[in-house]
């Protein structure tokens, strides 16, 4: 380190190129509203972990999802609680989905999408229902469309494939 400066100013800052994306909760830019007649169409970019607030169980994690909307007129909560702010959500925006009884049908799409398929989702949020002891549960309708089929080819099988031999008859080394 060169005389007089601190680790800190030595420090580089590392920045990723602009044409990438940040991954997680923080990155989008709102959730997807709970409220009646509530709907969503865009195109599912995953499923990501973030740690549960609300959880009694210290280090508690849940599942959410992300979609890029594609349509205009869903309504997105910006902000927590009660100074959340909802409003709509534009067309291009990043947004968080709860894993759910509901959402969680979405979990059958990762497995394409892990291999380059792509897939419109529609989500809509009907009422709010009682599902007994006291809680509720919204009606959250998922549907899907798959734009573009994965490219991944699964892994060849090569048991039935005789080892190559060399000109003197024995076997190949094997990596």
């Amino acid at each position: 380190m060169a005389r007089g400066k601190s680790a800190q100013a030595e420090a580089q800052v590392v920045r990723a190129p602009a044409d990438f994306r940040d991954l997680g909760s923080v990155t989008a830019e709102c959730w997807f509203n709970l409220e009646p007649g509530n709907v969503m169409q865009g195109t599912l970019l995953g499923m990501y972990e973030m740690k549960d607030e609300r959880a009694t169980k210290p280090g508690a994690m849940k599942n959410f999802f992300q979609v890029q909307v594609t349509e205009t007129g869903a309504r997105g909560r910006y902000g927590k609680g009660e100074d959340a702010e909802i409003s709509e959500i534009p067309v291009g925006a990043i947004v968080n989905l709860n894993y759910g009884v509901k959402t969680k049908v979405l979990e059958t799409l990762l497995p394409s999408i892990q291999n380059n398929a792509k897939h419109a989702v529609w989500i809509h949020c009907g009422d709010k229902i009682k599902v007994g002891k006291g809680q509720t549960m919204w009606v959250i309708t998922c549907k899907s469309k798959m734009l573009r089929a994965p490219t991944a080819a699964p892994e060849p099988d090569f048991s039935d494939v005789e080892p190559e031999t060399t000109s003197a008859g024995a076997e190949a080394d094997q990596d």
